[in-house]
């Protein structure tokens, strides 16, 4: 069945509303609960980047104490850390306050876009399938700016029809999503991509507006170098060190693109929704053979096309953790929705009802993934916030990963503490903290806690978070 005109003009926003409505309730649920743990098996991410990505800013307005370099974080995300700050100030910074603020924004850009648009059934579609797609439905919950920036730039490549005679404001979506984190920086060259093929695939004669786009992506650039890279020059040497994961042509081969297609796209849980991207490849081949779509369609097409290619050189990292995926998930999910909402204007009502069921059950066998989760909810990071509150002192200093998560209802100060990051290194020979927090082999922290360090400690309690072991260290008085 057609899901936007078989049920009628007034119910086609009903379904629109009660998707959204179904999906910020359902979220509600989890907002107190440790990420599930099969969302990610290969990184702690999940359990430890909400405290990373907000740490800085905590210990600011709790402590008055702010370092730039006291983890990898702010530097790397300084927009989420400002969009946060009138929400702590006003309102506090517990663990569930942050999830819901996020959450929050989220949905009003979906309300927004989904107003504007041309093609409202667009976000029906993706409330079905990307929204509601376990990892989507898990992270969006989290406090990690993944989710929001990916909803930032479909926002902006819908956006697109609207600005003809300026489609370069593409650029203020991406801009933004990129300063949520600065991860999304290659997206900076969809623009000129998208207008180029708009001049090559749909004949639209844009050049000028295709050299002004390459005029704006360079002065981004030197914006960015000029404020934002040499100014900390320094401090990014030292981020670039910590992180753990990269793109490097040397990694890539055939047998690790196949181990990933098969490990986050043909996998038992999503084998439906890439046959259905599939089926959305084949159904846009046709129809720009034919040259059937109208320049708008077009634009919207190629615009979410170029997002699925540019995020396709994840497929070539050896280390590629769950929410790395997430705008890539996002792209597909466009273009999925993108391609059925202009194949329903003019398909006949057999087509429409097949692939109505498909979407359906692809929207079905997810969130039963996620009844399952919320079936095994675990809450070991409530349970050391409230062991941590009932032993430290406000002000107290606490060191570890984890620490930077266990802080959220509380006046301590955190650090994370990495062997491959000078500053932590410099603070282990400075000072000594009240409270450390490390997993037991040590690996989240690179080692870098000494045997002789440890001796000093009393071990107070332990906790299963995600997939590892973490011991709570409190200093002999």
């Amino acid at each position: 069945m057609n899901l936007r005109y078989a049920i009628g003009n007034r119910s086609k926003e009903w379904l629109f509303w009660i998707l959204l409505l179904f999906f910020f309730v359902a979220q509600l649920f989890f907002l107190g609960a440790d990420a599930p743990l099969r969302l990610d098996e290969m990184s702690r991410g999940p359990w430890t980047d909400e405290g990373l990505n907000t740490f800085q800013l905590r210990n600011w307005l709790n402590n008055g104490e702010f370092s730039l370099v006291s983890g990898d974080n702010f530097i790397k995300t300084p927009l989420y850390q400002l969009f946060l700050l009138p929400f702590f100030a006003l309102f506090g910074s517990s663990l569930e306050l942050t999830r819901l603020y996020g959450l929050l924004v989220i949905l009003v850009l979906v309300f927004i876009s989904h107003k504007r648009t041309i093609q409202p059934l667009v976000w029906t579609i993706l409330l079905l399938i990307v929204f509601c797609f376990f990892p989507i439905f898990q992270y969006a919950h989290l406090a990690i700016p993944e989710v929001l920036a990916s909803t930032l730039v479909c926002f902006g490549i819908l956006e697109f029809f609207r600005t003809e005679e300026r489609p370069n404001r593409l650029f203020i979506w991406i801009g933004l999503a990129t300063l949520l984190k600065v991860q999304f920086a290659y997206l900076l060259v969809l623009p000129p991509l998208l207008i180029l093929s708009l001049q090559v695939a749909c004949r639209v004669n844009i050049w000028r507006t295709f050299f002004k786009s390459l005029l704006l992506l360079t002065g981004l650039l030197l914006v960015g170098v000029l404020l934002w890279y040499l100014p900390f020059q320094q401090e990014w040497k030292w981020v670039w060190q910590q992180q753990s994961g990269g793109f490097h042509l040397s990694e890539i081969s055939l047998g690790l693109i196949k181990e990933n297609l098969l490990q986050f796209f043909f996998n038992r849980s999503n084998l439906l929704f890439s046959g259905l991207v599939i089926f959305a490849l084949f159904l846009v081949l046709v129809r720009f053979i034919k040259r059937t779509y109208s320049s708008t369609e077009c634009a919207l097409i190629l615009g979410a096309l170029i997002w699925m290619i540019l995020e396709s050189h994840k497929l070539g990292m050896a280390y590629l953790p769950t929410r790395y995926l997430v705008s890539t998930y996002f792209s597909i999910g466009l273009f999925t929705s993108l391609a059925f909402s202009f194949e329903w204007k003019t398909r006949k009502s057999v087509f429409k009802m097949i692939s109505s069921v498909g979407i359906l059950t692809i929207f079905f066998s997810q969130i039963w993934l996620s009844f399952e989760s919320f079936q095994e909810r675990e809450f070991e990071t409530e349970r050391l916030q409230k062991c941590l509150q009932e032993h430290a002192e406000t002000n107290d200093v606490i060191w570890g990963v984890y620490a930077t998560a266990a802080t959220f209802n509380g006046k301590q100060l955190a650090y994370p503490i990495w062997s491959s990051f000078e500053p932590s290194l410099k603070r282990l020979k400075t000072s000594r903290p009240q409270f450390i927090l490390s997993e037991e082999n040590q690996e989240d922290s690179g080692k870098a806690l000494s045997e002789k360090l440890l001796n000093q400690y009393l071990l107070v309690d332990s906790f299963q978070i995600g997939h590892r072991r973490v011991l709570l260290y409190q200093r002999e008085k």
